[in-house]
């Protein structure tokens, strides 16, 4: 907002490709509002939409806040802004638009209904934790990969949402192909291969990764981890809840949320901690974790190429960083299965991987099933050093 004052801005864009985005997007409209802003608020990206502009964002800033669905839009609407004659009339129209989609939003939500918590437990999802197969991990604790091949993580890049990026439509390879966006398409992804070729050679990008592998029970709609004990061995036939528990310590408790939108009298209430066998149960489960990076390179290749001038290669490059992150999340998720033992038999590609064709769940804080970031927060109580394996790359 200084910068902005300070080269005296037609507008303020805010762009958001991840959902904690859309939080900072209204801070930031508060903010304008604060200070006095009065320019347009133009909002934009992948996890934005019309309606959450009109809900969320609008109502905190008296300026103009207008959502533009795609980069192809941004100079028409600019330029009605700016003129004189049509700025107060596209005013008029988006803010009777913004009261629509508000308008409509609070007739839904007011028919919707929701069960109590109480019937939603006890409709939960039902597993028999007494013949289900659980399989044990080769290893439990923590692993840090610090060693990690570029090459290797090329290997696992979805080049889909790299044109997404861009804003070019389609599906890779079919896209190169495209009637109109094929051409373009063709050279960004030969532009893209030879800074990628330069970021490899240079290794430039050091990407790395941390893995948990944890023993873990479910209490109602948490989960407990807990530490690892190589002199713990519970009976099979122990059944008592609260001898289970002693047995264990514990590092971290995860608070998950349970759906609660009405279903019919069949449907069901899921929460994460369902997955989980269940502390009553006296089986040990377990629960796997990891955090990937490219490393802190992306930011300063990125940053080297922007005081040079070069805004198209500052872009690429933050656009690789991206799709090699991605790409190392399902390298390590094949590894962690691999690792555990039931994904050594398995035959999947990197594309089954991407398409979610295997056994088990892997979500992630800000998804549907996880929606409340703040369990990123939660500690598991792991000293700087303590309990943590060096491994190289396998």
């Amino acid at each position: 907002l200084n910068v902005a004052r300070e080269h005296n801005a037609d507008f303020i864009g805010l762009s958001g490709l991840i959902t904690p985005s859309l939080d900072e997007m209204v801070y930031n409209a508060k903010e304008m509002e604060r200070e006095g802003f009065n320019v347009p608020l133009l909002i934009g990206g992948a996890t934005t939409s019309r309606a959450h502009t009109a809900i969320k964002i609008a109502p905190g800033y008296s300026g103009i806040v207008d959502h533009i669905a795609d980069a192809s839009l941004v100079v028409s609407a600019c330029n009605e802004m700016l003129d004189p004659e049509k700025a107060q009339r596209y005013r008029e129209k988006l803010q009777k638009s913004n009261l629509e989609q508000k308008r409509r939003f609070e007739e839904a939500r007011s028919r919707t209904e929701y069960a109590s918590i109480e019937e939603a437990r006890e409709k939960a999802f039902p597993t028999a934790w007494d013949n289900i197969e659980i399989e044990r991990p080769g290893k439990l604790g923590v692993f840090v990969f610090d060693s990690i091949s570029l090459e290797e993580v090329t290997g696992y890049i979805d080049w889909s949402p790299f044109f997404w990026a861009w804003e070019l439509k389609g599906v890779f390879p079919k896209i190169l192909e495209h009637p109109e966006r094929g051409s373009q398409a063709k050279k960004l992804y030969q532009d893209g291969q030879a800074l990628l070729k330069k970021i490899i050679l240079e290794k430039v990008f050091t990407p790395r990764a941390v893995v948990g592998i944890f023993r873990a029970n479910s209490v109602g709609d948490d989960v407990e981890v807990y530490r690892e004990k190589k002199d713990l061995s519970l009976p099979h036939c122990c059944r008592n809840h609260q001898c289970v528990r002693e047995e264990k310590d514990i590092l971290a408790t995860f608070h998950f949320l349970r759906q609660q939108e009405m279903r019919s009298k069949e449907g069901r209430y899921y929460c994460l901690s369902d997955f989980i066998a269940p502390s009553v149960s006296g089986r040990e489960d377990y629960m796997g974790a990891f955090v990937v990076t490219a490393g802190e390179g992306v930011e300063q290749f990125s940053e080297d190429f922007k005081r040079k001038g070069d805004d198209y290669n500052s872009i690429m490059t933050s656009v690789l960083g991206d799709r090699i992150a991605e790409a190392l999340a399902e390298m390590i998720h094949k590894k962690v299965r691999d690792f555990w033992g039931y994904g050594e038999d398995e035959k999947l590609s990197s594309k089954d991987l991407i398409n979610e064709k295997y056994r088990g769940i892997r979500p992630a804080p800000g998804y549907p099933s996880c929606p409340d970031h703040t369990e990123k927060k939660n500690s598991l109580g792991y000293p700087q050093g303590e309990k943590t394996h060096r491994c190289i790359p396998y």
